[in-house]
């Protein structure tokens, strides 16, 4: 049972063969797939995609995705992903799954705000994306609490659930001011 206290330790952590059934519960939760055009992944393909996205972010120009899962306390509560890392251009999408035990305290905004300050950090990249289901109220006020700017609207994007749906589309310039 997750502890429900706002102020516990929180970090990023590498991936590991072990963490590929909890990702891979998390994708098929309710909440993931009512806003997500996730294909249905087995098992096995997702502990082979988990180890091979690298966590070194000394060359992120090398790497085309990069994952870290988030322990808060003891428990790891779900993931976080730099991916689709465009070297020419430096820009990166972010993303996320916080498994649903996890989810409405924070522990999403958290997360991601560590990874974007990670990123900017030690990295060259000078923007992040974040594309979001434009139902999926949680998911942008996250983005829009970590100071993403609202820059579009892809109509029809996604098929989910073999339903069209509109994606948002946000951005974060290095040097912007972050809320978190």
């Amino acid at each position: 049972m997750i502890k429900r206290n706002c102020a516990d330790a929180l970090e990023l952590v590498p991936p590991c063969e072990g963490y590929a059934r909890l990702m891979y519960r998390w994708m098929r939760q309710p909440s993931s797939r009512r806003y997500s055009a996730m294909k249905k992944v087995g098992l096995a393909r997702i502990k082979k995609r988990i180890m091979q996205e690298k966590q070194d972010l000394r060359r992120p120009l090398k790497l085309s995705s990069c994952r870290w899962f988030v322990r808060l306390g003891e428990e790891i509560v779900g993931t976080v992903s730099l991916h689709n890392i465009k070297r020419a251009d430096r820009v990166a999408e972010v993303g996320a799954i916080i498994g649903e035990e996890g989810q409405g305290r924070g522990t999403g905004a958290r997360a991601v705000g560590m990874l974007v300050k990670k990123v900017f950090a030690e990295t060259g990249l000078r923007k992040l994306l974040a594309y979001v289901n434009e139902k999926n109220l949680a998911s942008r006020r996250l983005a829009e609490s970590l100071g993403f700017k609202k820059e579009g609207l892809l109509r029809r994007q996604l098929l989910v659930n073999g339903k069209p749906a509109n994606e948002v589309v946000y951005g974060l310039l290095r040097g912007e001011k972050r809320r978190r």
